[in-house]
C-alpha cells in the first residue's frame, strides 16, 4: 500500500474525524482498490479527469485508461462497485 493511501486509511479509521464528511481524491483507480482493502468503506466513487496520454484508452471525454487502470477497475464489483454509462446514467 502507498504511503499516503496507508495514511488515509488509519485517519479515516481514528475516531477523532468521524463527525467529518470526507472527499478522498485518488490519482488512480489501484488506490482506491488500495483505500478499499485498507477499511474506507466508499458509498460511490467518480472517475474524471483521468486524461489521455500515449498508450491509454479513451473510455470517455473526460476519462482515459491505461492497462493498470482496467485490471484496477475489473475487480471493483468484487468490492461492490460497478461501472456506471457516463451517457445514460445506469
Amino acid at each position: 500500500m502507498s504511503c499516503q493511501v496507508e495514511k488515509a486509511c488509519e485517519a479515516y479509521k481514528n475516531p477523532k474525524y468521524a463527525p467529518f464528511k470526507t472527499l478522498f481524491l485518488f490519482t488512480k483507480p489501484a488506490d482506491v482498490v488500495r483505500a478499499v482493502k485498507g477499511g474506507i468503506p466508499f458509498t460511490s466513487v467518480n472517475l474524471g479527469g483521468m486524461t489521455y496520454k500515449d498508450g491509454d484508452t479513451l473510455i470517455s471525454s473526460a476519462v482515459a485508461v491505461n492497462p493498470d487502470d482496467v485490471k484496477a477497475l475489473a475487480g471493483a464489483p468484487r468490492y461492490g462497485y460497478r461501472g456506471r454509462d457516463p451517457q445514460t446514467g445506469q
